[in-house]
């Protein structure tokens, strides 16, 4: 209506070119999509892109052990593991434990090659071991390091690089016996063995909070991304119970030359705390025997030493 009397003034008056630029610059209106259309929907194109992503989210499966030579060593299998894991790619249980299977008895590079990648893994694939692969890693790594596989599997454990959230108690007193019968042995030098016995006493406290902190589910009191994360990683949720104070006791006696009080006080202690459940047969002895030795202690604290005596004699 408002249009066409436009038209109509502008074609009395002669000067239809005045208001041409205002009648062109009005557009017809652009034809609705209707909501409900009734047409039939077109399947096929949507049907082909579901298909090229599912195909593009299908994980590409690689089979290691082609890859390898005959007689493959860990650095085989660690070259081919890159290849497959590398920017971040998942990697499968079966293609670590080619790895455990090239490890050498005896032969301390493949057991120390065995963390590495444990370590590197979970940094960057978010790799994490089920319990039985556990086992065989602790088992492959105490045969492949006879001396020093009981420490670096403790270690490890401390760091929380993986065998944190899988190890379980029986493997973990593998590694704790281990320990016992080298420092038995006196195959090792005076210096060597010294070392060794600082390293075991520095890390056996933490090992015990660790281990201590993982019973007690501290899931329970993380935030709720911290909780995720950790829940994805853990399999297993053992802590210490007597058999694994038993053997704390004695390898903390012997590496800290037979101080009840520092065992006590950093290995005893902080499990009955958290009541571990410990028989009487068994702590009650214990008990006696710190009560003893804190009884001798303060009796040669009493006592004056030799050169107090001397002067006094003199004057």
């Amino acid at each position: 209506m408002f249009i066409s009397s436009l038209t109509r003034f502008a074609t009395c008056k002669g000067k239809q070119f005045v208001l041409s630029p205002l009648l062109s610059s009005i557009k017809p209106a652009r034809p609705c999509l209707s909501l409900f259309s009734t047409a039939p929907a077109t399947t096929e194109a949507r049907t082909d892109d579901s298909e090229s992503t599912q195909q593009q989210l299908q994980p590409i499966v690689v089979d290691v052990r082609s890859q390898l030579p005959k007689d493959f060593t860990p650095g085989h299998v660690i070259f081919a593991l890159n290849q497959v894991g590398k920017d971040g790619a998942d990697l499968a249980h079966q293609d670590f434990r080619l790895l455990l299977e090239s490890a050498r008895p005896n032969y301390q590079k493949d057991a120390r090659n065995i963390l590495t990648a444990l370590q590197n893994y979970k940094r960057i694939n978010q790799f994490t071991l089920d319990v039985p692969l556990a086992e065989d890693c602790i088992d492959q790594i105490l045969s492949s390091d006879v001396d020093r596989g009981g420490l670096t599997i403790i270690e490890n454990f401390t760091m929380k690089s993986g065998l944190y959230y899988s190890a379980s108690l029986p493997s973990l007193h593998k590694a704790l016996q281990q320990l016992l019968e080298v420092g038995a042995s006196d195959g090792e030098e005076e210096e060597e063995a010294e070392k060794m016995k600082e390293k075991i006493k520095e890390a056996l406290p933490t090992f015990i909070q660790e281990l201590l902190l993982r019973r007690s589910r501290p899931y329970q009191r993380m935030k709720k991304r911290a909780k995720a994360r950790y829940l994805k990683q853990i399999q297993i949720h053992q802590g210490p119970n007597q058999e694994t104070i038993e053997l704390l006791m004695k390898l903390g006696l012997e590496v800290s030359n037979n101080d009840v009080e520092w065992v006590d006080n950093k290995l005893v202690k902080p499990c009955l705390d958290q009541n571990v459940k410990v028989e009487e047969e068994m702590i009650l002895p214990w008990n006696a025997k710190v009560l003893s030795h804190a009884a001798e202690q303060s009796n040669a604290a009493e006592q004056p030493t030799d050169d107090v005596v001397e002067e006094t004699n003199e004057a």
